[in-house]
C-alpha cells in the first residue's frame, strides 16, 4: 500500500483531495475572507484571547523588546504564556503580514483547513476509501467542536483543537508501520500542539488519546521496544522543537496564579457529555440543563446522528484482523470523555488540589472525541459500502470504457450531504463577523496620556482591548485568565467608568455612551521619590524597551510601574546601574538633576530555549534526510536508547517479581533501586524548595505540596518494605 501511496499518480490524487478540503474550509469560513479591519470575528472574549498577538507588532519597531509583554496589567514575560498561542508559527506570520485582526481571521481559516487535513490524514492511515476520507474531513471542518468555540471568540481553542487533532494520524501510523518519518512527524506535530495554547486540549491528548495506544503493546507480534523508543524519541523531539516556549515557561511557572473551581461547576457530568454530539439547538445550549453552564462554547460538539450511526456500524462490521484498531478508537474516545468530565483527574485532587481545580473548563477537551468518532464513522461507511456491494452487487458505468462506480456509494451520497448540511448550518451561527464602529477610537482618544501611564477601559468589556493596544495604550485592571502570584496591578492614571452595566459587543450605539473618565494624577508611570515628595518623569515604553527622563532637585529613588523580573537591566546616562531586585516594580537610585534612564529586558531563558529549538530543528532535518544506519552518532544514540529501554524493562520486571516473591539477591537490588529513586526524588524536591524561596513564590503553599509529596514517597518506601516482608515470608519453609 505504501508503494502505491508514494507513486506520482497517488501523490497527485492526494494533493487534489487536500485542495478540495482547503477550498471547502475557505467556503465554510468565507466570512473571514473580508479583510476590513473593522470587521472582527464574533465572540465577547476575542479581545482578551488575541491580545498576546500584539507583541509581534513590536518586532519591526524595536526587535527584542517584544520579549516583554508590557501591554496589560503591569507586564509579564511574553513567551511564558499558557493561554495564548503566541509562539505557534502561524501567529507571528499572519500578524506581521496582515496585522492582528486580519491575521486572526486567517488563523481561524487555517485552523479549519488543518482540522480537515488532520481528519483526512487519519482516514488515510486507517486505509479508508476516497469517499470516506473526503466526507469525514468535510465533517471535521464544520463540526461544532470548532465553530462552537467562537461563541465566546476563543480563537485559541479552535487552533488548539486542530493542532491536537493533527497529532493523532502520525501516532497511529507509527504504531501500525514503524516508519522513521512517522516518528519524526509525530514529534513535529506534537511540538506544534504544545505551542497552540489552551492546556485543556493538550492534557486531553496526553491523558486521553495517547494511553489508548497501549492496546497495541499486547499484540504478540508488536515490537514493543521499537514502539517505545519511537514515542520517547517523538516526545523528546517535541520538547526540543518547542524549547523556546518551555524554557521561559518553566522559569516563570512558580509565579502563575489561576482561579480554581473546587466544585467543578463548569464541567459537564460524564453521562451527558456524549449527548452534545447530536444536540443542535442553540437555545438549548444557553440554558443551564444537563449539568451545563449557559455558555455554548464549553460544550458544543455537534456532528449529528448519521456519523454516530455509521460509527455503530463499524462496531458490527469491523473484521477480526483489524479489531485492535477498533478497540483503540473506542478506548481513546472513552478516555477522552473520562478526562473531559474530570473523572480521571479527581483522584489526584487530594494530592494536588490547586492543580486539578485549576482546570475549570475541562469539558472543552471533549472536542477531541470528534475526530476519533468521525474516523470510526468513516470506517463504518467504508465497511458498510463493502458489505452491501458484496451482498448486493450494484455497479454503475456512465460510458463504455469508464471505471465502474459503486452504486451504493452514490445512493449514500445524499444522506452524507444531508448530515454535512446540518452540521454546516449549526456552525454558521458563530462563523460570523461583527462591525466595530469608528466611534470606539474616539472614546479611546480620551484615555491618551502625555507619558506611558496605565489606563483602564470599562471593566469586563473585552472589545476595547484591540483598538486600545493599537493606539499604544497600556491597560491595567483588565480581565485576564491568569495572574502574577504575589504581584499587584498598577493603579490607573485614567479610568473609564460606565454606570449602565456591561456591553459584550460594540455593535450597538448604547455601548459607546454613558462613559465618564476619572483621573488620578498621583498614579504616574515613572516618578522619583525624594524627601520633598514624588516628582513625575517623562517616559516612553515599548514592551521591554523603556526610556525615562527625570529632572529633580534632590536625589531619590526612581520607580517605574512595570513588573520587575529576571532579565531586566538598567542604565543611567549610558552607564549600567543596579536594579532593586526586592522591589515589585523597576526601581533604581536617581541622583539630583536631569538624568536619562534606560530599562531593557534581555532574558536568558528565551535564548536558551531558542537554542533547543534550533537543535531540534537541525536534528529533524538531518534525520529526515539520513537513515539511522548511515550515521555513527545516531547508531550510538540508538544503542543508548536500547539500553535505557532495557533498563526500564528490567526495573519493571523486578517490581513485578517483588510482588510475587523474589530471591535475596533480587530483593537487595529492589531495595537499592527504591533508595536510589527516593534519593533522587528528595534531591529534586530540595532543589524545588530552594527555588521556591525566590520572590513571587508562596512558601506556605510549597511546604504543603512538599509534605504531600513526602507522604507519597513514604508510601512508596512502605510499599517496598511490604513487598520485601512478603518475599521473606514466602521463602520460609
Amino acid at each position: 500500500m505504501h508503494s502505491e501511496q508514494g507513486s506520482p499518480k497517488h501523490r497527485g490524487a492526494s494533493a487534489f483531495e487536500l485542495l478540495l478540503i482547503a477550498l471547502w474550509a475557505l467556503w465554510v469560513g468565507r466570512a473571514f475572507l473580508n479583510f476590513d479591519a473593522t470587521l472582527w470575528p464574533s465572540g465577547r472574549e476575542l479581545g482578551m484571547v488575541i491580545r498576546t498577538h500584539y507583541i509581534w507588532t513590536l518586532l519591526p519597531r524595536c526587535g527584542p523588546c517584544m520579549l516583554w509583554n508590557g501591554f496589560v496589567n503591569g507586564g509579564a514575560p511574553a513567551f511564558a504564556e499558557l493561554h495564548g498561542a503566541v509562539l505557534y508559527p502561524l501567529v507571528p506570520l499572519f500578524t506581521l503580514l496582515w496585522g492582528v485582526i486580519n491575521g486572526t481571521k486567517l488563523l481561524l481559516l487555517a485552523s479549519l483547513v488543518l482540522a480537515g487535513w488532520a481528519q483526512w490524514w487519519l482516514a488515510r492511515v486507517m486505509g479508508l476509501g476516497r469517499l470516506a476520507r473526503l466526507w469525514t474531513a468535510a465533517m471535521a471542518v464544520v463540526g461544532g467542536h470548532l465553530a462552537g468555540r467562537l461563541e465566546h471568540g476563543i480563537v485559541g481553542l479552535v487552533l488548539s483543537t486542530a493542532a491536537c487533532s493533527l497529532v493523532i494520524p502520525p501516532a497511529l501510523e507509527w504504531v501500525k508501520t514503524g516508519r522513521r518519518r512517522s516518528a519524526l512527524l509525530l514529534g513535529i506535530t506534537l511540538a506544534l500542539a504544545l505551542l497552540a495554547g489552551q492546556a485543556y486540549m493538550q492534557l486531553t491528548l496526553l491523558v486521553g488519546v495517547f494511553p489508548a495506544f497501549a492496546l497495541y503493546v499486547f499484540d504478540p507480534h508488536c515490537p514493543r521496544r521499537r514502539l517505545g523508543k519511537g514515542f520517547i524519541f517523538a516526545l523528546g523531539l517535541a520538547v526540543l522543537l518547542s524549547g523556546v516556549f518551555w524554557a521561559p515557561l518553566l522559569h516563570f511557572l512558580p509565579n502563575f496564579s489561576k482561579d480554581i473551581d473546587p466544585d467543578f461547576v463548569a464541567i459537564q457530568p460524564l453521562e451527558y457529555l456524549p449527548l452534545n454530539l447530536v444536540i443542535r439547538s442553540v437555545d438549548f445550549y444557553t440554558t443551564p440543563t444537563l449539568g451545563r453552564l449557559p455558555y455554548p462554547y464549553l460544550y458544543t460538539n455537534y456532528i449529528g446522528w448519521i456519523p454516530v450511526l455509521l460509527a455503530l456500524a463499524a462496531l458490527i462490521l469491523a473484521p477480526r484482523a483489524e479489531r485492535r484498531q477498533l478497540y483503540w478508537l473506542l478506548l481513546a474516545i472513552a478516555l477522552v470523555y473520562l478526562c473531559a468530565s474530570a473523572t480521571l483527574l479527581r483522584p489526584l485532587e487530594a494530592l494536588f488540589p490547586a492543580f486539578v481545580q485549576s482546570f475549570r473548563y475541562l469539558s472543552v477537551g471533549s472536542g477531541l472525541a470528534v475526530p476519533l468518532l468521525l474516523a470510526l464513522a468513516g470506517w463504518g461507511l467504508t465497511l458498510l459500502l463493502q458489505h452491501l456491494q458484496a451482498r448486493f452487487p450494484f455497479w454503475l458505468a456512465f460510458w463504455r470504457r469508464s471505471r465502474p462506480l459503486n452504486g451504493w456509494a452514490l445512493l449514500a451520497l445524499p444522506v452524507l450531504l444531508y448530515a454535512l448540511g446540518l452540521a454546516y448550518t449549526f456552525g454558521q451561527n458563530w462563523l460570523q463577523t461583527l462591525k466595530v464602529p469608528p466611534e470606539v477610537s474616539q472614546v479611546l482618544d480620551r484615555l491618551q496620556t502625555e507619558s506611558a501611564e496605565w489606563v483602564t477601559p470599562p471593566f469586563g468589556e473585552h472589545f476595547w482591548t484591540p483598538p486600545a493596544l493599537e493606539s499604544g495604550l497600556k491597560l491595567t485592571y483588565v480581565v485576564s485568565p491568569w495572574r502574577w502570584k504575589g504581584r499587584s496591578y498598577p493603579d490607573p492614571y485614567l479610568r473609564a467608568e460606565r454606570q449602565s452595566g456591561f456591553f459584550y459587543a460594540p455593535d450597538t450605539p448604547a455601548a459607546l455612551e454613558g462613559i465618564t473618565m476619572v483621573e488620578d494624577p498621583a498614579q504616574a508611570y515613572a516618578s522619583v521619590l525624594t524627601p520633598a515628595g514624588a516628582a513625575a518623569c517623562q517616559a516612553t515604553a515599548l514592551g521591554g524597551q523603556i526610556d525615562v527622563t527625570c529632572d529633580t532637585e534632590a536625589a531619590g529613588v526612581l520607580t517605574v510601574k512595570e513588573h520587575q523580573w529576571d532579565g531586566w537591566y538598567a542604565w543611567l546616562n549610558g552607564k549600567p546601574v543596579a536594579l532593586d531586585r526586592d522591589s515589585e516594580w523597576l526601581s533604581v537610585s536617581a541622583p539630583a538633576g536631569q538624568n536619562y534612564f534606560q530599562f531593557r529586558y534581555r532574558p536568558w531563558d528565551v535564548w536558551l530555549g531558542l537554542l533547543g529549538t534550533c537543535v531540534g530543528g537541525g536534528l529533524t532535518v538531518y534525520l529526515w534526510r539520513h537513515p539511522v544506519r548511515d550515521s555513527a552518532l545516531l547508531l550510538r544514540l540508538d544503542v543508548w536508547a536500547d539500553g535505557v529501554w532495557a533498563f526500564v524493562r528490567r526495573q519493571g520486571a523486578r517490581l513485578g517479581t517483588a510482588w510475587r516473591g523474589v530471591s535475596a539477591r533480587d530483593e537487595r537490588r529492589l531495595l537499592r533501586l527504591a533508595l536510589g529513586v527516593n534519593g533522587v526524588a528528595l534531591l529534586a524536591f530540595g532543589v524545588l524548595f530552594l527555588l521556591s524561596l525566590q520572590r513571587g513564590s508562596s512558601k506556605n503553599d510549597f511546604v504543603l505540596q512538599f509534605m504531600r509529596a513526602a507522604f507519597v514517597l513514604s508510601a512508596l518506601v512502605g510499599g517496598v518494605g511490604f513487598w520485601s516482608a512478603r518475599a521473606r515470608q514466602r521463602r520460609r519453609p
